[in-house]
């Protein structure tokens, strides 16, 4: 998915200004989330009416104990930082330990796959 934003050239020159420059984001995008091995699968259909899958994290009640988010067998990410089928940011280990070392101390990275992610919001710890 490419993202296109305008650019503020109100303090540019005209020549500038007339030219209608773009920023542009590059969003990979990937579907890691092994279906078959999720506890929750429901018969859904997509936005355009299609049959598909949705699942849901974690289910309560009799239906069975909640399973943690499982990964495709092989699954290697497009990017250090994509878009899952649902929408979602994924961060790779390696950003995620290279945004801890760096200091950045405001952003927070949920750990969707750990057994603790069956209890409630499961944060990666800093290095």
């Amino acid at each position: 998915m490419i993202a296109y934003r305008s650019v503020d050239a109100s303090g540019s020159a005209a020549a500038t200004r007339v030219a209608d420059y773009r920023v542009f984001r590059v969003v990979h995008e990937a579907d890691p989330v092994d279906l078959a091995r999720m506890y929750g699968q429901v018969p859904d259909r997509g936005a355009d009416g299609r049959p598909t899958t949705a699942w849901l994290l974690s289910i309560h009640g009799p239906h069975g104990p909640p399973r943690r988010t499982v990964w495709r067998d092989g699954f290697v990410a497009p990017a250090p930082l994509f878009r899952d089928a649902t929408g979602r940011l994924i961060a790779t280990e390696a950003l995620a330990a290279r945004v801890a070392r760096a200091g950045l101390e405001d952003i927070v990275f949920q750990n969707v796959v750990s057994e603790a992610s069956l209890r409630g919001l499961s944060f990666r710890a800093a290095p």
